[in-house]
C-alpha cells in the first residue's frame, strides 16, 4: 500500500476559510451581543487578548476575518507538512 499524502495547499486554504469566517462571525456576534450555546462575549474576550487590534467592530471583524485566514492558513499547512513527513 503507498503513502497517501496530504495537500499542503489543500489543508491550508481550507483551515484558513475556516478559521477566518469563524472569527468574522464572531467579531460580528460580540458587535450585535448574541450569546449562543457556542459563542459568548467572554471567548471574543479571549480571542481579543490573543489578536491585538480586533474588537467588536466593523474594522475589527475585517481585522478578524484577516487574523483567522492567516492564522489557519499557517496552522493547516504546518499540520499536513508534520503529517507527510511523519506518515
Amino acid at each position: 500500500m503507498g503513502k497517501q499524502e496530504l495537500s499542503v495547499k489543500g489543508l491550508a486554504l481550507s483551515f484558513g476559510i475556516f478559521l477566518g469566517v469563524y472569527m468574522l462571525l464572531a467579531a460580528l456576534m460580540a458587535m450585535w451581543n448574541v450569546n449562543t450555546i457556542w459563542f459568548n462575549t467572554k471567548l471574543f474576550e479571549i480571542l481579543a487578548l490573543v489578536y491585538p487590534g480586533i474588537s467588536a467592530t466593523w474594522g475589527g471583524a475585517i481585522l478578524s476575518l484577516v487574523y483567522g485566514v492567516v492564522d489557519g492558513a499557517i496552522c493547516g499547512a504546518l499540520l499536513a507538512w508534520l503529517y507527510n513527513k511523519f506518515a
